[in-house]
């Protein structure tokens, strides 16, 4: 490989000190966290809508596409691993949030 194409910042080096700038990895995990709550609020609606009627008539529940066709509900968690991997989502977030106090405190030190 030639010395020229060695030269200049790599793009994970231009990510970590996009980050590395103050309040920008505990936005990011704030956003990371509401984006997650958000989610896990939204399935558990669309879980009630689904298994409240089906409770009350005593028949099994259907899928919330299924209730609703007319309305995207792709990205609604409705199985159990789906809230798993927001429920980590908001984790990471709150990870990170954490972290870039850390961070913040460190650069204002």
């Amino acid at each position: 490989m030639s010395e020229a194409g060695l030269q200049g910042p790599m793009v994970l080096d231009l990510f970590v000190n996009y980050f590395y700038q103050r309040g920008r990895l505990r936005g990011a995990g704030q956003f990371l966290t509401n984006v997650a709550v958000c989610w896990c609020m939204f399935g558990f609606v669309g879980h009630v809508i689904t298994a409240v009627p089906a409770a009350m008539q005593r028949r099994p529940a259907l899928t919330l596409a299924e209730v609703l066709p007319s309305v995207t509900t792709w990205w609604v968690p409705e199985h159990p691993i789906s809230f798993v991997l927001v429920i980590g989502l908001g984790l990471l977030g709150f990870f990170l949030s954490l972290k870039g106090k850390q961070l913040d405190r460190f650069l204002n030190a």
